[in-house]
């Protein structure tokens, strides 16, 4: 067989063990076990017990649904009502859970507009790890990966647009705006 001849389809088997996590973000309010003082710390223990199951896989990701960054409330996105906003130490919980790579194309991924993306890239490049989902150019959409010897290519979207932020949701005690609300 030369080298441009596939070899028979029963050689190719290759078993990936993928885990894919979603929707996940480290935030001091619903997490009261990443103090302030020592986000690294307290990340860590809040995934202690998940990291075996996930060292045993291939490839491991997850939809990082924050930014990341200690960038101020008045930075944020402007009248969104709805922002998440990480510590960078919390990233540890990712370090701690050997993730490969994170989606960031969620609606929280730009609460705090591009400098925000800037600072969560920047902050998850310093860790090695891969991410996906804010490019602003058809250039940047895919990630190509190599995981056990194939390359895999990854597409993150989002529905979400910068103009959902506000009248998009509901108040308390309001019904859902008419575009939101399934028909049957």
């Amino acid at each position: 067989m030369n080298s441009r001849e596939m070899p028979p389809a029963s050689l190719c088997i290759l078993e990936v063990m993928l885990c894919l996590v979603v929707d996940t973000k480290n935030l001091r309010t619903q997490l009261p076990q990443i103090p302030l003082d020592d986000a690294e710390k307290g990340a860590r223990k809040v995934v202690q017990y998940l990291a075996p199951s996930f060292a045993l896989r291939d490839f491991r990701s997850l939809n990082l649904e924050t930014v990341v960054s200690h960038l101020s409330y008045e930075d944020a996105y402007p009248g969104k009502r709805f922002l998440l906003r990480s510590s960078p130490g919390s990233l540890a919980s990712l370090q701690e859970l050997k993730i490969d790579m994170v989606t960031l194309a969620n609606n929280h991924g730009r609460d705090f507009m591009d400098i925000g993306v800037d600072h969560t890239i920047e902050e998850l490049d310093a860790l090695g790890i891969a991410s996906v989902g804010v490019g602003m150019t058809e250039a940047e959409a895919p990630l190509i990966l190599e995981v056990m010897g194939m390359k895999i290519g990854i597409l993150v979207y989002t529905s979400v647009t910068r103009s959902f932020v506000n009248d998009s949701y509901s108040r308390q005690g309001e019904a859902p705006p008419s575009g939101l609300v399934a028909k049957e």
